[in-house]
């Protein structure tokens, strides 16, 4: 598997190569761009005409820079997300398997303490009865097998317990604890804005301006 991810590095070979064009070009258009960039004041209408061009010409530079890049990048990215797709796999099934295994170990150990807490109870039973002694129900106690966890030469697992937070009726969760939707928000609110519907309470429409390149 590894080999054959390598062998289609190797033959992934584009016309560009840094130090052949790319890196070249990237520098290049960097260095044009700051200099219309640095030297671009507004001062007058002739000026506004002139930025208009220069927007487009570092528009134009960028976009040479981003189409030089998709033409040295994308195959490396083909390569990796192949690779990724093949560790992403095998990870995913081991962290699955660990955590049912995991998953028996604990109903094991939970199905034990269940039983050890009524077997103690019983014990109490007889105690407060005056069927066994004291002594002898502390000593069956400590002798019974532990219950929360086990340990070997190489490794330890212990059952651990921790309160969480489970929502079962949703509709009675106070208010202050629900996220909004933005991006719902925004959608719908343009949307009443165009159709000429009243607004969503909370929410009011501002125009914002900005210069698009044409």
């Amino acid at each position: 598997m590894e080999t054959k991810i390598r062998k289609k590095a190797e033959k992934a070979i584009v016309d560009e190569k840094p130090g052949q064009g790319n890196l070249e070009l990237v520098e290049h258009n960097l260095e044009v761009g700051k200099e219309i960039f640095k030297s671009t004041v507004i001062r007058s209408a002739e000026d506004l005409k002139r930025v208009s061009d220069r927007v487009k010409h570092i528009k134009q530079l960028g976009k040479e820079v981003e189409e030089r890049k998709d033409r040295f990048v994308a195959p490396a990215k083909a390569i990796i997300a192949e690779a990724k797709d093949i560790f992403d796999e095998a990870i995913a099934w081991f962290k699955n398997a660990e955590r049912e295994l995991k998953g028996k170990a604990t109903a094991f150990m939970l199905e034990q303490e269940r039983k050890a807490a009524a077997e103690q109870a019983k014990i109490a039973a007889k105690v407060e009865s005056g069927k066994m002694s004291t002594e002898k129900a502390v000593e069956k106690i400590e002798n019974m097998a532990p219950t929360g966890g086990v340990q070997t030469d190489n490794s330890a697992m212990q059952l651990r317990k921790r309160w969480n937070a489970y929502i079962t009726h949703p509709n009675l969760v106070p208010e202050e604890y629900w996220v909004i939707d933005e991006n719902r928000v925004r959608k719908e609110a343009l949307e009443r804005h165009k159709a000429g519907l009243p607004q969503i309470p909370g929410v009011e429409m501002r125009q914002d301006a900005t210069s698009a390149s044409l």
